[in-house]
């Protein structure tokens, strides 16, 4: 990357990576699907990172159901994998509905 830097004759690889990060995030949102997704993703992490008593409700069908994962990651906006790290951990919520999860993120 530095290397293709020097050769395109940018001087600053963060001003660059950091210009592309706002236009990759604004291209995302801009989505209104994908809007909605994170909005809700955020909302249901949200649920359960602040109250004790969803997250040992989370834990305890996770282990009845034999659910693998074990921690939902929330997106920040200037880390470049955080989105979909977020998304990757709502997918072991994919099964919600059957685990009794449809109740808890009402």
């Amino acid at each position: 990357m530095v290397k293709a830097m020097h050769v395109a004759e940018i001087d600053s690889i963060s001003c660059f990576a950091h210009t592309l990060q706002l236009v990759v995030t604004d291209g995302i949102l801009r989505q209104p699907a994908v809007k909605t997704v994170l909005a809700t993703s955020r909302s249901i992490f949200g649920k359960f990172r602040y109250s004790i008593v969803a997250q040992h409700q989370l834990e305890e069908l996770q282990e009845r159901y034999g659910v693998a994962c074990k921690k939902l990651v929330a997106n920040v906006q200037t880390r470049w994998n955080s989105t979909y790290n977020m998304l990757l951990s709502m997918t072991c919520l994919s099964n919600g509905p059957s685990m009794g999860l449809d109740e808890q993120c009402s």
